[in-house]
């Protein structure tokens, strides 16, 4: 697609997403399709997100469009609020991963899903059709009512309401880095009232530190913090969490500094019981096998979580997710949620009385080399040509008991290449091959 990637529209502020872009777009979700009366934003805690919602919302309110702010809010708020308040589109100001000179919109449709593939296409032709707008600039006077989210943490803490009659001394202690984004201060309530202790860090969001050097890309802190703590703890039980920026992830840390990743989602499908695994074609090989081994079938998609949970639904599983944290649990909110995963994964401990390491250490994961290589798109779109396309095929035919994956990112400028299997130097040879062949081609 011309404008939306794997997650959205994402790019950097001024260069894609100038102020006559985002008017254009608020042009487009108030024409994309008739009826369009009603609307429910929210954002997360960049700088540049006020100034977007504020254009959005002055292009809407010229059509007359009611627009519910939500404040700072995960982006899993917006879905359930959109549902929640029967609105005609969730819109949600993020660039979810990215720093902060990122910004992006996400779109939602009333019934708290992820706008499908040919609503966004129609969102995409009224956006170049300019000749259409209403008014060229936002309306002066847009109205932005104001709303709470209670409802949407009242429905977290009912869905784990069990867990509240359980003693603080069977609960572990929890740590989780917020990554300077939009999903701390819910967190921290839904855990209060579920009676955990915990002890939030990079929750002091400025509007430039969103996920610099914290969150679900890059946890080395809360390794440090969640070690430490086991420690001078011995028997008690830790968890150390990271977010994204909008929450939308979440990245679980064992008492031994382990990144759970895959092993947490086959974890969940052992203690949930599920005969079939939705993820993507990143779920790491080892993990595989071990799944097969119990009896339970690895259903692979292509990478992002619209992806896993367009899975989850055609087959009407009960859990899909990325290794990267994205998980879904459909029977509880139909969208990932970084927040759901984590409390989740709070339930499974608890019920099972062991600790998170003890519930993942047996899953076999195997060395995989992940190269990232700037990319232009002439660059990311020659991957799909014939010649890359043989050479890709011949090293695999050579290679057939290792994982090879080279695709374009639908968020960055990049290409990314996966090299998989059981020996770490020859990944590491197969990925380096590939890297040489994508520079000199």
């Amino acid at each position: 697609m011309k404008y939306f990637g794997t997650d959205g529209i994402r790019g950097r502020v001024s260069e894609l997403l100038t102020q006559e872009f985002v008017e254009r777009m608020g042009h487009a979700i108030a024409t994309y399709k008739q009826g369009i009366k009603s609307c429910v934003i929210g954002c997360d805690t960049r700088e540049s997100s006020s100034w977007i919602v504020e254009t959005l919302s002055g292009v809407l309110s010229g059509y007359d469009i009611k627009n519910y702010f939500i404040g700072v809010v995960p982006t899993a708020a917006v879905a359930y609020m959109a549902k929640h308040l029967e609105v005609d589109v969730g819109i949600m100001i993020t660039a979810s991963h990215n720093p902060y000179e990122w910004n992006g919109i996400k779109l939602f449709g009333v019934n708290g899903e992820k706008l499908d593939k040919g609503e966004l296409e129609k969102v995409e032709i009224a956006l170049d059709k300019k000749s259409s707008y209403l008014s060229s600039s936002p309306n002066d006077g847009f109205s932005l009512l104001t709303l709470t989210t209670e409802s949407w943490w009242s429905f977290l803490v009912s869905n784990f309401s069990t867990l509240i009659s359980r003693k603080n001394i069977d609960k572990p202690f929890v740590f989780l880095d917020c990554a300077n984004g939009s999903g701390g201060e819910t967190a921290k309530k839904v855990l209060r009232l579920l009676g955990f202790r915990y002890r939030t860090i990079n929750n002091n969001p400025n509007g430039r530190n969103i996920n610099e050097k914290c969150g679900a890309t890059n946890i080395s802190s809360l390794v440090k913090m969640v070690k430490a703590y086991a420690v001078k703890n011995p028997s008690g039980e830790v968890v150390g969490f990271a977010f994204d920026g909008d929450a939308d992830r979440c990245v679980a840390v064992t008492k031994e500094g382990e990144v759970a990743g895959e092993r947490l989602l086959v974890a969940l499908a052992k203690h949930i019981g599920v005969e079939q695994l939705a993820s993507t074609i990143l779920f790491n090989k080892g993990a595989e096998d071990y799944l097969k081994d119990k009896g339970i079938n690895l259903v692979k998609t292509k990478v992002g979580d619209k992806y896993v949970l367009q899975a989850v639904k055609e087959q009407n599983m009960v859990l899909g997710g990325e290794p990267n944290g994205h998980i879904v649990l459909p029977r509880i909110n139909v969208n990932g949620d970084g927040l759901i995963t984590l409390l989740m994964t709070l339930r499974m401990v608890v019920e099972s009385g062991k600790s998170l390491y003890e519930l993942t250490k047996d899953i076999p994961i195997y060395p995989s080399i992940n190269l990232n290589l700037k990319a232009t798109a002439t660059q990311k779109a020659a991957i799909d040509g014939e010649l890359f396309t043989s050479f890709i095929q011949e090293l695999k035919s050579q290679n057939p008991e290792y994982k090879i994956i080279v695709r374009p990112s639908g968020t960055e400028d990049l290409v990314r290449i996966t090299a998989e299997g059981q020996n770490e130097d020859k990944c590491k040879e197969i990925a380096n091959i590939i890297g040489y062949q994508f520079n000199h081609q």
